[in-house]
């Protein structure tokens, strides 16, 4: 019983944790939050991002595209990087759905930390 409570926390711990991701780029703002640069997220959570042929990824993609605040982009370009390092085929997926384009055009933003 205790491993099967054990497996069921770390489930949801999971489960909600892709889903505060979800509805943070969902709502067209993303900030620095520990669940952004948790390397435990990004290889828990990689299939997700497949889902529906990609949905959250052209999200972030299209969020990239259309945002003109700084944190929102230096913190969907750190995503998109995370997905591409920790996806065996992330970079080809990323660059399938425009992602590598819209961030290269992003190396010139006035923001340093949007280069970065």
């Amino acid at each position: 019983m205790e491993a099967i409570d054990t497996k069921l926390k770390e489930d949801i711990e999971v489960l909600s944790s892709f889903e505060r991701y979800k509805k943070e780029v969902l709502s067209g703002s993303l900030e620095w939050s520990p669940i952004h640069s948790q390397a435990s997220f990004w290889q828990s959570n990689l299939e997700k991002f497949d889902d529906k042929d990609y949905q959250i990824l052209r999200l972030l993609i299209k969020l990239l595209e259309s945002s003109r605040e700084s944190t929102t982009l230096a913190v969907g370009c750190h995503d998109l990087a995370e997905y591409v390092s920790f996806h065996p085929n992330g970079k080809q997926i990323v660059s399938d759905l425009r992602g590598k384009e819209i961030v290269m055009g992003l190396m010139t933003h006035p923001d340093a930390n949007v280069q970065k």
